[in-house]
């Protein structure tokens, strides 16, 4: 008893080492492993989630491969909280069943049953009976393996109930194998040879039903083989015989001439004796006579063989005629066959033609609609060239990947002191060249010192860059229901940017409905609000970013890490905010991530933050409309025959001219 217990320890330990032995990696594999943890670093940082699942499942296989296996269960469980953020439960179905079977490859049941029935509950959660009926399969395949096979039973025996529900053939086939076997294990041989028989009917019947065509096919060609054998064995023997009888007669015609030779040496011989002369003469009477009757004898063989090699060429032309008339019919028939399915693609290309009508007709539709939206969404934003009237040092760089845009730009005239009735200068009232000549002009005048700061006559001035969820026509409605969202809040004397964005993502989540359905649609955007009186500029940010340039040093201020709308684990969703006093000349530049994340240059890689901050630091100096020409040729320099990927929008303006 104590040398066995000793055996199970050292076994168990010589088990924990050989799953615990690391294969090193080949430098292929070993850089490959690297770069991919480069990429989920750099993809986690920035929320990119499917990205960077992605690598880490692909370093866990490659660890797999290699028979790191602990390794390659660390990399797919951390995978794990990453899909259940993207809400993939197929995804973390597989990857329990990829770390049971790690376990079950190294015999470690316990382990394996656990991550199977793990799995086994996401499928369930998903709903789908051909999954669940699998997971129960496989579950009860490793828990027959530990010697529970009651339990196995129970197991198969649900699955069974859903895939005879469904109809799910070949799952039932291994059901009734593993039920068969279980029953048999546990002593119950009435039910396992019960499902035993089930097993070969189910068998029996699939396979005839799917090799049925195949197998009278093969009958056939297996038969007219046989008779070509048949016949070609029969030719060659056939040219054994005539090649013996050739051979036969040329030796027969050498006997004649050696018995010459010798008729020759009996003549010489009966010149010494008369009587022997006339006994040899009466021999080679009598030897030629046979040879007459063996000559006769050969020709009458020959005459068979010629006949007999006759019937054959007959035989095998009658074949060969015959196998050219079956295929003459068979070639006729596949004729007949070819017509009707010439005819039936003629149909076919009919009914094909008509929808290729019906498609067209309906996305000329569809494109009508699409422009229609554009215009709406044209008369809904205000035009580019009114933001000039609040900031003359200024541009906006718009250029939207599809007709209709998910980015959009807002900007609103601001007076504190008047709270709710707020004078409205974007789209209702855009101040004209003709305004500012004979009103808004004066106004400037009169407010004091502010003409190289901000030339409006209220208090503040607020502008925004927002990036929709999509792109598109969604991204369209989405910018719509924003825009107007923005417009109501600021009404109602909201007007420091923590507080509009909060309120925002509040507007968006009651408007979606967010909180009681699956919707998950938000918002990006970066928003300034600009305080004439005190001369500053407050910023806050929806996971974006603001760039701003004084005396020469650019500067990135970053917003918070959580969008407008969406997912809200939090109790109360708040923004910061930074302020940014200007005191003296200074560029600002707000924009969604369109232009940064844009593929192209000699890598093929994004333009990054880091690349559009000094490119930025490089052409400041220049004026705006200048600047926004510089951006667009950058852009398109960079892209070159790279897709766009997304709306692009960059915002830029100066604050506090040379009296500051």
């Amino acid at each position: 008893m104590k040398n066995t217990l000793i055996l199970l320890i050292v076994l168990s330990l010589f088990c924990e080492y050989s799953f615990s032995q690391q294969r090193p990696l080949s430098d292929a594999d070993q850089t490959k492993v690297d770069k991919y943890e480069e990429m989920v670093s750099y993809y986690r940082n920035n929320d990119e989630y499917r990205n960077a699942v992605s690598h880490l499942s692909k370093i866990a296989f490659i660890y797999w491969d290699n028979q790191r296996d602990n390794l390659a269960i660390n990399y797919f469980l951390e995978t794990i909280p990453l899909y259940e953020k993207l809400g993939d439960l197929e995804k973390i179905k597989d990857v329990y069943s990829n770390v049971g079977l790690i376990y079950l490859d190294n015999e470690d049941l316990r382990r394996a049953i656990n991550y199977f029935e793990k799995s086994l509950n996401v499928r369930r959660e998903i709903g789908s009976g051909r999954m669940i009926s699998t997971g129960l399969v496989d579950l009860a395949y490793v828990v027959g393996l530990t010697g529970d096979y009651q339990r196995a039973v129970d197991y198969l025996e649900d699955a069974e109930k859903i895939a005879d529900e469904n109809n799910y053939q070949l799952l039932l086939l291994n059901i009734y194998n593993q039920l068969s076997k279980n029953y048999n294990n546990i002593g119950n041989v009435a039910k396992g040879s019960d499902y035993e028989q089930k097993f070969f009917t189910l068998q029996d019947y699939i396979a005839t039903e799917s090799i049925k065509e195949d197998f009278h096919a093969r009958e056939e060609k297996s038969q007219a083989e046989l008779r070509q054998e048949r016949l070609e064995r029969r030719e060659r023997e056939l040219e054994i015989e005539r090649q013996q009888l050739v051979y036969e007669a040329e030796q027969d015609s050498i006997r004649r001439i050696v018995e010459a030779k010798e008729d020759s040496l009996l003549i010489a011989d009966a010149r010494d004796s008369l009587a022997r002369q006339e006994m040899e003469r009466l021999q080679l009477d009598r030897e030629l006579q046979q040879a007459q009757l063996e000559k006769q004898e050969e020709q009458q063989r020959t005459q068979r063989v010629i006949i007999t090699y006759g019937i054959g060429v007959f035989v095998i032309g009658a074949f060969l005629l015959i196998i050219l008339f079956r295929n003459y019919r068979a070639k006729q028939r596949a004729n007949r066959e070819l017509e009707a399915t010439n005819k039936e693609i003629a149909n076919k290309s009919k009914q094909l033609q008509e929808a290729y009508y019906k498609i067209e007709d309906q996305n000329l539709k569809i494109t009508h609609s699409i422009n229609y939206a554009k215009d709406i969404q044209k008369a809904l934003l205000p035009p580019r060239d009114t933001l000039k009237d609040y900031l003359p040092e200024s541009f906006i760089f718009f250029k939207p990947l599809h007709t209709v845009s998910g980015d959009f730009y807002w900007f609103k005239e601001i007076d504190n002191n008047s709270s709710k009735k707020t004078k409205e200068k974007i789209q209702k009232e855009p101040v004209t060249n003709k305004k500012k000549a004979k009103g808004h002009e004066t106004n400037i005048m009169k407010s004091g010192n502010n003409n190289d700061f901000l030339p409006i006559e209220n208090d503040k001035f607020i502008i925004s860059a927002v990036d929709c969820t999509g792109h598109g026509v969604p991204g369209a409605f989405m910018s719509m229901i924003g825009y107007n969202l923005l417009d109501e809040i600021t009404y109602h004397g909201i007007t420091t940017p923590n507080e509009i964005l909060s309120s925002l993502h509040k507007g968006i989540r009651r408007t979606l409905k967010q909180e009681e359905g699956d919707n998950r649609d938000g918002m990006d955007m970066s928003l300034c609000v600009i305080n004439k009186k005190h001369k500053t500029l407050e910023f806050s940010g929806a996971h974006t970013s603001i760039i701003y340039i004084q005396d020469g040093e650019a500067k990135v201020v970053k917003g918070d890490r959580m969008s407008i709308g969406g997912v809200q684990r939090e109790t109360e969703r708040n923004f910061s905010k930074t302020t940014i006093p200007v005191n003296k000349p200074t560029w600002f530049y707000i924009f969604s991530d369109g232009y940064i994340d844009q593929f192209g240059g000699e890598n093929n890689r994004k333009f990054l933050l880091k690349n559009f901050k000094n490119f930025l630091l490089d052409i400041y100096k220049e004026p705006m409309d200048i600047q926004e020409k510089l951006l667009k040729q950058n852009f398109f320099d960079w892209k070159k025959d790279e897709d766009q990927i997304d709306d692009v929008l960059v915002i830029g303006f100066k604050l506090g001219g040379n009296g500051l």
